[in-house]
């Protein structure tokens, strides 16, 4: 089989098999999804599987299998829905961040706060996040949707003024994001919270970094 062959079946694999239109097939993707993200959190990636998430949410499991092909499908679902919640609010915080006349390291402290309360928010969004990080099938689908979280920080630091290449706008924009990952992931999976002073620390590591572009 060749690669592009193999990365068309591994997508396949990943893809609802069917987009619910109506509102009662609509319902019960967000109660599937909803109670997965539950059951991910609680269970973890390893154990998660598609008969414990019928159980819990209280659906046949072909009713899991009508949407979904396998468990890793279901995460990828979960990520999808997540990325498009919370690039909502990342899409208006770079608006700040773009801006010139406002504080850059204000306006990267205020994403911060802002990650940190959404995963903090909703019980089992964290655990997604390191479970399409973990897992090698899905780190091509995580790469996608950070791609387009650090398109918008190479934007946003060209609109103010720094002229350096896009390659190493992205790059600065990929240091920016995952070390955030690392530090606020690892944070949530031992205590379920990012302690004050951890985000207080991260904040001026990101500081400091950014001064060096920054005028």
């Amino acid at each position: 089989m060749s690669r592009k062959a193999g990365r068309r079946k591994v997508e396949s694999d990943l893809s609802p098999r069917v987009r619910p239109v109506q509102k009662r097939a609509k319902d019960t993707v967000h109660q599937i999804l909803d109670n997965a993200a539950a059951l991910l959190d609680e269970v973890g990636v390893d154990a998660f599987n598609t008969n414990l998430l019928a159980e819990r949410a209280d659906v046949a499991v072909r009713s899991v299998y009508r949407y979904y092909p396998n468990k890793l499908a279901v995460i990828v679902g979960l990520a999808e829905r997540q990325a498009e919640e919370w690039q909502k609010s990342f899409t208006q915080l770079m608006v700040a961040m773009a801006d010139p006349k406002q504080s850059a390291f204000d306006a990267w402290d205020a994403v911060l706060e802002a990650y940190v309360a959404y995963l903090e928010e909703k019980q089992g969004r964290s655990a997604i996040h390191r479970a399409m990080q973990a897992l090698p099938q899905l780190a091509e689908v995580n790469r996608r949707d950070n791609d387009v979280l650090s398109d918008a920080i190479a934007a946003a630091l060209k609109a103010r003024g720094v002229r350096l290449p896009a390659a190493r706008l992205r790059l600065i924009s990929r240091v920016l994001l995952d070390t955030s990952d690392v530090a606020i992931d690892e944070a949530l999976s031992r205590r379920g919270r990012v302690p004050l002073q951890l985000l207080a620390e991260l904040k001026l590591m990101h500081q400091s970094y950014l001064a060096r572009f920054l005028d």
